[in-house]
């Protein structure tokens, strides 16, 4: 058995066959330290600690919250805004110089 202390895993409870266990998701190559070890007879609890790596494998997600939603009136009107570039003018190196 493994007792985990933990800042990024998720309750599946309510996804899982065994609704009364305490089943948790993990992120793959989540890294702990192992802080203790207990054996009574034929149980045995290892006692886990996250760890932050020393390189994360990825980003943090960024929370969006959506606006919003205004009821629609009848003169409803949307505005679209555009973005135009000039592009730079290319010179090619001459043949003859």
């Amino acid at each position: 058995m493994f007792t985990l202390q933990c800042q990024s895993t998720r309750d599946i409870r309510k996804h899982s066959y065994y609704t009364a266990e305490n089943e948790v998701l993990l992120m793959a190559a989540t890294q702990f330290q192992v802080m203790g070890c207990l054996n009574q007879g034929n149980l045995h609890i290892v006692q886990l600690e996250e760890t932050c790596p020393p390189f994360p494998l990825l980003q943090p997600v960024p929370v969006v919250i959506p606006k919003p939603i205004s009821p629609t009136s009848s003169k409803a009107s949307t505005t679209t805004a555009v973005v135009t570039t000039k592009a730079k003018k290319q010179t090619q190196p001459s043949k003859f110089q």
